[in-house]
């Protein structure tokens, strides 16, 4: 946006970047993750004393995630005459992008006006920009901030309403669960609303592999020697279930082999689907032997170097609005990626 002339400068040890345009001095300011996120009044913090029933129907409050983001919104903010919001093109990112609102128009209240929307917690207001884009390219980027959008509260509310919803299930079954068998501090039973399932997923796989009872095979394959290096071959049975038939197919087979048909077909390939985030851990697991875990780290490395896309996602398909020949240049460009070109 800034044509390469972007300074970078920091609030709060908070980076935000600063530049000049024919439309005056601009700013940008990035978020990690969500700026809020919602929490019990502290007088509901007592397990003892607090019925868990007490919570579903609680008056939820709103914490800063971090408070020095927080701050350096305020502070950036409070000179502004103007707002675009461009966080991410999904539902979360609506709903960061309403936080980040919410925390903006407390030091300037001049750019919109809010109001909180019934006893849910949803909010509206003014129209508020948007630019909405799928890929960091800068094609895409200029296309979005050219084609400003509009915030959208009912997609944000949707989202603050998940979020709701995940705190308020997940405290009042850990806490029913946890007092009932009487485990508290660090010995509570966590009850989630995905977690649970989940775990409940995995303990069935489990008893299924204990209940498993393994039978065992034989199989029989043959290293044949050719002036263009050897090769392996099975045979055509792939599993013996008894040694003797393993056997008997070894002492069948003659020496030297010889070769009765050659045969060749044309096959064509489609380029790999993109890896979603499931694809990608399973892969990293079955074919390098990485933990999701460490695979989910190496991947936001990568994306936060700019290497690949976001890593946390279930979309497969790119959007059309993406260069795709565009975006292989400029990976090529990379040393590391220049046998790609």
């Amino acid at each position: 946006l800034s044509g390469g002339t972007a300074k970078e400068d920091s609030s709060y040890k908070t980076p935000f970047y600063t530049w000049d345009s024919p439309g005056g001095p601009q700013m940008t300011i990035g978020l990690k993750g969500h700026v809020l996120n919602p929490g019990f009044p502290e007088s509901y913090n007592n397990w003892q004393e607090t019925n868990p029933r007490d919570l579903i129907d609680a008056q939820l409050i709103k914490e800063p995630t971090d408070k020095n983001v927080v701050r350096a919104l305020k502070k950036v903010a409070k000179d502004a005459d103007d707002l675009v919001i461009a966080t991410d093109f999904d539902r979360e990112g609506e709903l960061i992008g309403l936080e980040a609102l919410q925390e903006i128009l407390e030091s300037n209240p001049n750019l919109a006006t809010l109001e909180s929307n019934g006893s849910g917690g949803g909010a509206t207001g003014t129209a508020v920009k948007r630019a909405r884009y799928s890929a960091l390219t800068k094609d895409e980027i200029e296309r979005a901030f050219a084609n400003l959008d509009e915030l959208s509260y009912d997609l944000a509310n949707a989202g603050a309403a998940r979020q709701d919803m995940d705190l308020i299930w997940g405290a009042t079954l850990t806490r029913a669960v946890s007092t009932a068998t009487r485990r508290f501090g660090s010995n509570f039973l966590s009850v989630g609303r995905v977690q649970s399932p989940t775990l409940g997923l995995i303990v069935q796989r489990e008893l299924e592999r204990r209940a498993h009872v393994p039978e065992p095979f034989w199989e029989v394959s043959a290293k044949f020697a050719h002036s263009d290096g050897s090769f392996v071959a099975e045979h055509t049975t792939d599993k013996f279930w008894t040694e003797a038939e393993a056997k008997a197919a070894v002492a069948n087979s003659k020496t030297p082999g010889t070769v009765k048909e050659i045969t060749a077909k044309k096959n064509t390939r489609k380029p790999p689907t993109p890896l979603n985030t499931t694809a990608f851990t399973t892969d990293a697991s079955s074919r390098l032997g990485i933990t999701p875990s460490r695979a989910m780290r190496i991947a936001e490395d990568l994306y936060m170097d700019g290497y690949i896309s976001y890593p946390r996602t279930d979309n497969t398909v790119y959007p059309k609005s993406l260069d795709t020949k565009e975006l292989v240049k400029q990976l090529v460009a990379i040393d590391d990626f220049k046998a790609a070109e």
